[in-house]
């Protein structure tokens, strides 16, 4: 059985969460642990109305599933949850989520980690962290199911990006409408250091009205700047300003309308601008890797599920 288990936790409360040391978030029972979408270092989240947390310089490393989550009511579209900031932290996942802190392989089941993930209508900040090593062990590029990310905004709307360096994700940074939970428009994804993102796009953005400008890309395996189409919107979005170097699209443009895509700079890119959501073949540690379509039902949320007392 899943139980829900976090190293620190807000609830329907306002506060700081500073300079601490969050660590080894996981279920005792590792044959519990399969599958089982929680193992929240630091989690916060409102049922009854908007509250504001301040998440800041904190050390976050060796979790199950999300190393800072933020989470609205998630009572369906136009749900409010905490305004938080999440400012100043370092975070680093534990790699390939196939094996546990320990060492310890325990299959394939296990959760596909996010070192950030605000969603399900909470609002805010995410500024000036630093987030590594978020990767699902046994996942392939043709893969659907599961998939690690560096930040996820996932069904909240208004969400500011901004000064953040990413590694070693499968996705770098990413905003995802949801058709039940509502959207993630009006996004602004600025400043940012994305590098090393295996697998898929190192920022995407499956939504609307998005700003994603003056990011520097280094190393994506898919697009450097993926404006998706697949959560049922894709456009309107600006894609401007941003330094890309290795990718196989510099901006991967999906068939979505009213769209801006330059100016932006490129180096060792196989195609600067490409329609559509399919790169060509890249080569990727020595293998040559096909194209694929979009991600998003491969990113998987840790689910709204309020703690229980």
């Amino acid at each position: 059985m899943c139980s829900n288990n976090a190293g620190g936790n807000f609830q329907n409360t306002s506060g700081t969460i500073t300079s601490n040391a969050v660590r080894n978030q996981f279920q005792s029972d590792y044959a519990d642990y399969l599958g089982c979408q929680n193992g929240l270092a630091i989690n916060v989240e409102s049922l009854t109305g908007a509250s504001a947390v301040t998440v800041s310089n904190n050390s976050v490393r060796s979790y199950q599933k999300n190393g800072i989550t933020a989470t609205g009511a998630a009572t369906g579209p136009g749900a409010t949850g905490p305004a938080v900031t999440i400012s100043g932290n370092y975070i680093v996942g534990i790699g390939a989520t196939a094996m546990n802190w320990q060492g310890v392989y325990l299959g394939e089941g296990v959760a596909a980690e996010n070192g950030i993930q605000i969603g399900f209508g909470a609002s805010g900040r995410v500024t000036g962290n630093t987030v590594n090593d978020n990767i699902w062990g046994q996942d392939t590029s043709s893969d659907t199911g599961d998939a690690a990310s560096g930040i996820l905004i996932y069904a909240s709307d208004g969400i500011t990006v901004s000064g953040n360096e990413v590694g070693s994700a499968q996705f770098g940074i990413v905003a995802v409408t949801d058709p039940t939970y509502g959207p993630a428009d009006n996004t602004s994804i600025t400043s940012n250091k994305v590098s090393g993102t295996q697998l898929f796009d190192a920022i995407d953005v499956c939504s609307s009205s998005n700003t994603v400008h003056a990011n520097t890309i280094y190393g994506s395996a898919e697009s450097g700047v993926h404006l998706d189409d697949s959560c049922g919107s894709g456009n309107n979005n600006t894609a401007t300003s941003n330094v890309i170097n290795e990718a196989c699209a510099g901006i991967l443009l999906g068939t979505g309308t009213g769209n801006t895509s330059a100016p932006n700079t490129f180096s060792n890119v196989t195609n600067t601008t490409l329609a559509g959501d399919v790169c060509p073949a890249l080569m990727v540690d020595g293998v040559a890797k096909t194209g694929t379509t979009s991600r998003k039902q491969a990113l998987r949320p840790s689910p709204y599920k309020p703690i229980r007392k």
